[in-house]
């Protein structure tokens, strides 16, 4: 994982199998279709059970609680994409149905690409659209785009929510034309 995006080894994690109830109370609405889920309010990575497969959903809860513990606090839609990306990178599989949900949804205007900046975990973490395009801009940057952000909250110093070099009014056609490159290379 750690050449994806040029990541050293974090601290261990603490990692909570909780039967199904539990796990429903604690992480709400995403248990549906989540394995695990990593709740950085609680610095702890919840499994519903345990799997007896790794899905996905699991090797993203991992995956956030790597980025977290190796920068801590980051922009949502930052922490939600590496963590994305990692999953994609440890399991070997692209997101397809991201590539789907992004496909399928209206296009975003800079409105759209703004909110997103600005929401919080649980609502990021909560849209499948919205994760999707949290990956999306990570795939894209990769960690070029938004190193000093990742600097800063390693460095526990305010971030901007919109790195600089990312422009709202772009994303939507910069999005579109990596997807299609995305596409070609399959």
């Amino acid at each position: 994982m750690d050449r994806s995006l040029g990541l050293s080894t974090p601290r261990p994690v603490l990692v909570l199998p909780l039967p199904r109830a539990e796990y429903e109370a604690l992480v709400g609405a995403a248990a549906e279709t989540r394995a695990g889920s990593y709740v950085s309010e609680l610095d702890l990575l919840l499994l519903d059970g345990i799997p007896e497969e790794t899905p996905r959903s699991l090797a993203v809860a991992v995956a956030s609680a790597y980025v977290v513990h190796r920068y801590g606090a980051l922009p949502a839609w930052l922490e939600v994409g590496a963590a994305e990306s990692l999953a994609s990178v440890a399991t070997k599989l692209r997101p397809e149905a991201y590539l789907k949900a992004i496909k399928d949804a209206r296009g975003w205007g800079p409105g759209d690409w703004s909110a997103l900046f600005e929401l919080g975990r649980t609502a990021c973490r909560a849209d499948a659209l919205t994760r999707a395009r949290s990956w999306a801009i990570v795939e894209m940057f990769k960690p070029a785009r938004f190193k000093k952000t990742l600097q800063q909250a390693q460095e526990g110093k305010r971030w901007s929510a919109v790195p600089s070099g990312l422009d709202p009014d772009k994303l939507e056609a910069e999005t579109t034309t990596f997807l299609r490159k995305l596409k070609k290379g399959s």
